[in-house]
């Protein structure tokens, strides 16, 4: 388990030990692989950054990052799978799971989803080097998990 405050002062938590979380997950991340590159989208206002989104209600969490990869990307994806968590004590606290992810094929992205600007494959050097990341990917937490990650890159 890995512990920060995050820019907003808010504690967070990231675990890697699913098998004992109880948590109820309502948001997701996924780090989809292609080769030794990631799948990034860019936020028209935060900047680039993991595919991400909150799940419907009538939708698993599993279903919720297939739909939100899709949507924000326009990829498909397969071995879906999950790696870890994070856990947010703002003034409502919140349990995001992270996924990890092969890639499948490039669709087209669907015209309904506004908010960001399709997909870009980079390897995490080039991830680093961006100055346009968006908040979420410059955390404490998002280093650790890239860390731990990087592993799963070359096999």
């Amino acid at each position: 388990m890995f512990k920060f405050i995050d820019d907003f002062n808010y504690e967070v938590i990231v675990s890697f030990d699913l098998e004992c979380s109880q948590l109820q997950f309502d948001h997701a991340l996924i780090i989809v692989k292609k080769g030794d590159k990631l799948l990034l989208t860019k936020h028209k206002e935060r900047g680039f950054e993991f595919v991400g989104g909150k799940r419907e209600s009538n939708e698993t969490i599993e279903e919720a990052a297939i739909r939100e990869t899709f949507e924000e990307t326009g990829v498909y994806i397969k071995n879906v799978k999950r790696f870890c968590y994070y856990t947010v004590y703002a003034e409502e606290t919140f349990n995001k799971l992270v996924f990890i992810a092969d890639f499948e094929k490039q669709g087209i992205q669907p015209q309904f989803e506004q908010k960001t600007k399709g997909s870009y494959f980079l390897t995490i050097e080039e991830i680093k080097a961006l100055d346009q990341l968006s908040f979420h990917m410059k955390d404490e937490g998002m280093n650790y998990i890239l860390e731990r990650f990087s592993f799963f890159l070359h096999k």
